[in-house]
C-alpha cells in the first residue's frame, strides 16, 4: 500500500512539474526545445519537449533522493512506474506539446 501511494504521489508530481515545463517553454522561447512535426502553406505543427525534460529531471531527482537514502531499489520502481504512468498519461489524454501555428495574418 505505502509503495502504492508513493507512486500515486510522485505521479501527481511529474503530472504538475510537466505542464509547469511547458509553460515555462511556452513563455521563455530561449528555453524551447521544439521539433517541426507538419509544415503545410498555411499552419506549421511543432511538439515541444519542455515538459518531458521537466519530467525526466524530476525522474532523475527522485532517483538521487533515493540513491542518498540508500533506497535505490525500491525509489527506482516507484519512480519508474510513475514516470511511465505520468508520460503515458500525458501523451494519450492531452495535447501537450502540440502547437499549430498560422502563417496568414
Amino acid at each position: 500500500m505505502k509503495q502504492a501511494l508513493t507512486v500515486l504521489w510522485q505521479t501527481i508530481v511529474m503530472v504538475i512539474v510537466a505542464w509547469a515545463g511547458f509553460l515555462v517553454g511556452m513563455f521563455v522561447p530561449a528555453l524551447r526545445v521544439s521539433r517541426v512535426v507538419g509544415h503545410t502553406a498555411i499552419s506549421v505543427r511543432t511538439y515541444d519537449f519542455d515538459w518531458l525534460i521537466a519530467v525526466l529531471l524530476v525522474y532523475l531527482l527522485f532517483l538521487a533522493v533515493g540513491a542518498a537514502t540508500k533506497r535505490l531499489r525500491e525509489t527506482a520502481i516507484t519512480a519508474t512506474s510513475a514516470v511511465v504512468i505520468a508520460i503515458a498519461m500525458l501523451v494519450l489524454f492531452t495535447q501537450i506539446g502540440v502547437k499549430d501555428t498560422s502563417l496568414i495574418g
